[in-house]
């Protein structure tokens, strides 16, 4: 089996030699790469644009596929110049949720020239898999093919809301904002006139209905939704995982690991560690979807006072050595993975997770929140206690601590996996401090 390390290395450079043969030009202070320079003289202003969505792992078929068809049309077009951001357009963190799957940017133009490329491209990529772009129209159900009007060289910019975007021109000549989120504008005649939606079906329709959106990203999104099997409707938590949405080079997509989720879920529910209860698990359409009990409650941050910030301490080392005694390892404990319910803390968002007899080679975990040995390391339980002490220290800034926590944080946080105290010895300790009247003499834990 070949290293991940080895396989996201060879991914990247197989990724580059193909940006450097077919997109020689790039752009100053930008990810993307043209085949050509650009000029709104040669390529005009406004027009159709065709967007081809790719996964990490089929980018690179995509390209090659591509590259010989958009020369023979001499059109110009753009991809970014490297994987890496490639797996960050696909998030929807770095660069936007609209600018999901765009991995490839044909400016196609005019209408006659953008239906037959679209086609000529949709036939080369049939079988092929990428995400949907959100917002835009997509050639055919299935197809990495997607379209939009929009400004290739916007000759001026309007506000909205405050913030200075391109323009549009419209037939008789006034500015149009350039909303991304709109494909067609209402004054453009459709490039393929869609079929009339169908009513909505299944368990999304019949079962849960989703009515605020928590989170958003290329792998899928999460929900407050209301159960309507019960009178009145129950709160519950919705959580989306997307195919092919933010595919990792192991081939697991936001879909599997949503319903890798509802394993851990189940399991660790039933070793009693302090997580939501998974409520139902089922796959619909493309995606996966699990339904978890709605958690009401603050973010660890929000506690007012010294008193409930070392109560929540003592709460999150629970959680993780609750975790741990389950068999399981986190990979991605942080602040905002974290809830103080009225029962206690929480841990929340366990796609993630691994069992530790079986730790998972592939790495996984948050910014700020992963050990010196990451990202290619199997010690699982050396990094949850890593990013344990990284909460701990967030949550105890500035507070007087005894000696005795004071070294256990710094402990947790030490170069040496070796030297990281078990979560459970930590729960012990800060259980002892919250339990005793705070001594402003303690030494101070700071971030």
């Amino acid at each position: 089996m070949i290293a991940p390390k080895d396989v996201i290395a060879g991914a990247e450079q197989e990724w580059r030699a193909l940006v450097a043969e077919h997109l020689p030009h790039a752009a100053p202070e930008s990810i993307w790469r043209f085949n050509r320079p650009s000029s709104s003289q040669a390529d005009g202003t406004q027009g159709w644009k065709l967007h081809v969505s790719a996964t990490s792992r089929s980018a690179a078929d995509v390209l090659r596929r591509v590259a010989p068809v958009l020369a023979e049309m001499s059109v110009l077009w753009k991809a970014p110049g490297s994987m890496v951001d490639i797996r960050r357009l696909n998030s929807g963190l770095f660069y936007g949720y609209t600018q999901i799957g765009k991995v490839i940017t044909a400016y196609a133009g005019d209408a006659d020239r953008a239906r037959s490329l679209a086609g000529r491209l949709d036939v080369e990529l049939r079988g092929v898999p990428g995400p949907r772009v959100p917002f835009d129209r997509r050639l055919r159900p299935g197809s990495v093919v997607h379209y939009r009007y929009g400004a290739f060289h916007p000759v001026s910019q309007v506000e909205v809301d405050g913030v200075q975007v391109d323009a549009l021109v419209t037939p008789d000549g006034q500015l149009q904002p350039d909303r991304r989120a709109e494909a067609v504008p209402g004054w453009v005649e459709d490039l393929f006139p869609a079929a009339p939606p169908e009513p909505p079906r299944g368990p999304l329709a019949r079962t849960y209905l989703a009515y605020e959106s928590i989170a958003q990203r290329g792998k899928g999104g999460t929900y407050r939704a209301l159960d309507l099997r019960s009178s009145p409707a129950e709160r519950v938590v919705l959580k989306e995982g997307r195919r092919h949405g933010e595919t990792d080079f192991d081939g697991r997509d936001g879909r599997d690991r949503v319903a890798h989720e509802a394993r851990v879920l189940a399991e660790l529910s039933a070793a009693g560690a302090p997580v939501p209860v998974l409520l139902d698990s089922f796959a619909w359409e493309e995606n996966h979807y699990i339904v978890m009990e709605h958690l009401d409650g603050p973010g660890l941050l929000e506690l007012p006072g010294e008193r409930e910030r070392v109560g929540a301490a003592a709460g999150v080392a629970e959680v993780v050595a609750g975790i741990h005694a389950a068999g399981w390892a986190w990979r991605d404990c942080k602040v905002t993975n974290l809830i103080a319910a009225p029962d206690g803390v929480r841990a929340i968002d366990l796609e993630g997770a691994c069992p530790i007899s079986d730790p998972d080679p592939w790495p996984w975990g948050s910014p700020g929140h992963v050990p010196p040995e990451w990202p290619f390391t199997t010690l699982v339980v050396e990094q949850d206690l890593y990013a344990l002490g990284a909460v701990l220290r967030q949550l105890l800034d500035g507070i007087a601590a005894p000696a005795e926590v004071s070294r256990l944080v710094t402990a947790l946080l030490a170069d040496d996996p070796a030297e990281r105290p078990p979560a459970a010895a930590v729960h012990e300790a800060l259980s002892r401090f919250h339990g005793r009247p705070h001594v402003r003499s303690c030494s101070r834990v700071r971030a």
